[in-house]
């Protein structure tokens, strides 16, 4: 009985010693390999602020976007040549302005507005509640987000 106990130890330790040798050449293998070229470092995004004192408005954008076109009350912004985002400001007309552009509801700083939804982009009107201005904006649906976190209604 104690052979076969001694037998049963040698194979066992046997196929011990066959898996920890494998593991051993794996792991020497891949301490071979030489080292990949780490992922280049993302530029970081970085922001502007555009202030229209006549419209009363501020906000963010990306620094990457320029001024295509500018006037006292409407804007046109673009990014290597496309039309990113506009708006045009006016004495509020009354109601009945949102239908006229409108295709569905949206939610807008919280508040729920009619506007108008293209594959890329994003027509709608917004009031200023400091100066009764109406704020019409077409603007690309990626820059919606931020447009609408960062928009902020000033006395001119």
């Amino acid at each position: 009985m104690a052979v076969l106990f001694v037998i049963l130890a040698f194979i066992l330790g046997t196929r011990y010693g066959q898996k920890v040798e494998q593991t051993n050449k794996a792991i020497n293998y891949l301490i071979s390999l030489p080292p990949t070229k780490p992922p280049p470092t993302p530029i970081p995004l970085e922001f502007k602020t555009y202030e229209n004192k006549v419209c009363g408005i501020r906000f963010l954008l990306p620094s990457t976007i320029n001024i295509q076109y500018e006037s006292s009350r409407s804007a046109k912004f673009n990014e290597n040549g496309v039309m990113t985002f506009q708006f045009d400001c006016r004495p509020a007309i009354g109601l009945g302005d949102d239908e006229k552009i409108a295709t569905q509801e949206i939610k807008f700083q919280n508040k729920k507005i009619l506007a108008g939804k293209s594959a890329d982009s994003v027509r709608f009107i917004v009031s200023n509640p400091k100066n009764g201005k109406s704020i019409y904006v077409n603007i690309n649906q990626s820059l919606f987000p931020l447009f609408e976190k960062s928009l902020e209604f000033i006395t001119p």
